[in-house]
């Protein structure tokens, strides 16, 4: 496998690919999302990464910008992230979390937010962020408080600076949130 950025020609692959893993259900919305955030100038600068097995496209992974005013901080939010279902449960998610943090940290970002499943971010070091401070740009069901994650990427970034987070305008959707 390997995990590389993604080409701009790539777009309706990737696309693709998210309608398949997330299904009936979210997949043409989540599709949606990663089409109209390649081309939001307020998602920028952004990194799309995939996973590809022989020449084939399984996983993708979404990084885009975030503000917390009146903070300058460098940040970022993975959304969002999709494996093809036969591959999942392979390590793909994983590897590609991972090159992605390790992305982020080597261009200088400061965090990283994450809105997802607790159980499967909190092995890559996210944690809880309304405890800190940084709140969601929308109200967390207190159901799924917890799912609100974020890193830090470097020292003494946690503690320093709180305040509610701006995505970018495609993200910045009650409906996602």
């Amino acid at each position: 496998m390997i995990v590389r950025l993604a080409a701009p020609t790539e777009l309706t692959t990737i696309c693709a690919l998210h309608r398949e893993a997330f299904g009936i259900a979210e997949g043409d919305a989540i599709a949606e999302l990663v089409e109209h955030l390649a081309h939001d100038p307020t998602a920028t600068p952004h990194t799309s990464l995939v996973a590809e097995i022989e020449g084939t496209i399984v996983g993708h992974v979404l990084f885009t910008a975030v503000h917390i005013p009146p903070h300058t901080v460098q940040a970022q939010i993975l959304a969002p992230l999709g494996v093809a279902p036969a591959q999942q449960r392979h390590g793909i998610g994983s590897a590609l979390v991972r090159t992605g943090l390790t992305h982020m940290a080597a261009q200088g970002y400061d965090l990283v937010f994450v809105y997802g499943n607790p159980a499967y971010y909190n092995r890559f070091g996210f944690r809880p962020a309304t405890p800190h401070g940084l709140i969601a740009p929308y109200p967390i069901p207190s159901v799924h408080a917890d799912a609100w994650m974020v890193q830090a990427l470097h020292d003494e970034v946690i503690g320093r600076i709180q305040g509610t987070i701006q995505c970018a305008t495609t993200l910045h959707q009650p409906h996602y949130w």
